[in-house]
């Protein structure tokens, strides 16, 4: 096993190289004191670093991680590694990526990046700031990316699309089509009966695709 003290202290180092190879190496040792010298350097000046950084505090797993690593979802290759490290660390992390998909709709990246993060943790508790991002269009290229985090939650999702739906969310009869569980398949055979037409609708259309 390399030495982690080592390692922490090569974190410092001039070479953004060895400053990458060591941030990988502590991710494979997964030793709880390189967290505060790997958070520092996500603010690294090469976008290399940032990226190793961010995998190796997922791999280390530890909470104190999860808000500067929300703050790189905005990023391009390192956004994308702080998101791979947010899935890891699992719900813990669901608060604070839905506070990224609530935010500043000019900050698109981040937000589609967060629609993502959530759809793959596939907890429950994400299904809610997931709904609401299908009626805010600002700030996605498309309803695409809350649309599908809501499939890949799945069966968890169901109860909380069943009442948006219940509520006259027509929207949702989509998605609950493509989970496609019973207990999706009978809230849209039930919806066909709802007193609104756009709701009907959608159920019927939804059900046409089975």
């Amino acid at each position: 096993m390399e030495d982690a003290d080592a390692l922490i202290r090569a974190l410092a180092d001039e070479d953004p190289g060895v400053r990458c190879e060591a941030s990988i190496a502590l991710g494979r040792v997964r030793d709880g004191h390189a967290v505060e010298p790997l958070l520092a350097i996500l603010e690294d000046r090469w976008m290399h670093v940032r990226e190793a950084a961010a995998r190796a505090l997922g791999e280390i797993g530890d909470v104190r991680a999860i808000r500067p690593l929300c703050a790189l979802l905005s990023g391009y290759s390192d956004g994308r590694a702080a998101a791979e490290a947010l899935v890891k660390l699992g719900p813990p992390a669901i608060d604070d990526v839905a506070s990224v998909l609530a935010g500043k709709p000019d900050i698109i990246g981040a937000r589609e990046m967060a629609a993502k993060v959530l759809g793959l943790i596939g907890d429950a508790r994400a299904v809610d700031p997931l709904v609401a991002a299908l009626h805010s269009r600002v700030g996605f290229r498309s309803l695409c990316t809350p649309w599908d985090a809501l499939v890949s939650i799945g069966a968890p999702a169901v109860p909380r699309l069943t009442s948006a739906m219940q509520g006259g969310d027509a929207l949702v009869a989509g998605i609950l089509v493509k989970i496609g569980t019973p207990a999706a398949m009978d809230a849209l055979v039930a919806a066909l009966m709802d007193e609104r037409e756009e709701v009907r609708n959608a159920a019927a259309l939804a059900l046409a695709e089975t």
